[in-house]
């Protein structure tokens, strides 16, 4: 396995030692127990624990973790920690002041209140969804009755000009625009 990023390149072998090299190392996170991961207590330790979360509800536990090791975290490893939640693990909700509430939850030690407050932020991203999708299938069926209408009103002015109606009288009885009736007389021809 390939664990050099000259390698990558193609004919790095003519370069020798003056391209530009790194090692790196493959870090599966789902082999990993959370106790191993929390053994450093590190910021990164947190952050793929967290992130090795496969849904909202199974974060109680890495959280209350992520709150225990907040409070003996430098300064730094804090701000860190707090971008990382604000910008990796709430970034796709829209509602900011629950946002902003989840992280207060976070420093105040409440990793309860901040699960049960990112429950709330899905169920609401859910029901918007929901009412997006509604949104969109009504103007779908909008959609496809006034093609429907359409074109029984265009099969009902062929009739009418068969049977000798004029436009006039055919737009009148049809609501239809003097125009639309001649469209089709046009096709007709």
């Amino acid at each position: 396995m390939v664990r050099s990023f000259k390698e990558y390149l193609q004919g790095y072998e003519e370069f020798g030692e003056y391209i530009i090299d790194f090692r790196y190392f493959l870090f599966d996170l789902n082999r990993n127990a959370d106790e191993t991961l929390l053994s450093t207590k590190k910021l990164l330790d947190i952050i793929f624990m967290l992130d090795k979360t496969p849904n909202r509800k199974d974060m109680k536990n890495p959280l209350e973790a992520a709150v225990t090791e907040y409070r003996r975290m430098s300064e730094a490893d804090r701000v860190e920690m707090l971008n990382w939640i604000w910008y990796i693990l709430l970034n796709n909700f829209k509602d900011e002041d629950a946002k902003k509430e989840i992280m207060e939850n976070f420093k105040q030690g409440e990793a309860e209140k901040m699960v049960y407050g990112i429950d709330r932020l899905v169920e609401q991203e859910r029901l918007r969804g929901e009412k997006r999708g509604e949104k969109i299938g009504e103007k779908k069926a909008e959609k496809k009755a006034e093609k429907e209408k359409r074109e029984r009103n265009k099969q009902l002015i062929e009739k009418m000009l068969r049977r000798g109606d004029t436009t006039n009288e055919i737009s009148d009885l049809l609501e239809v625009t003097i125009e639309e009736v001649e469209n089709v007389k046009i096709k007709l021809k």
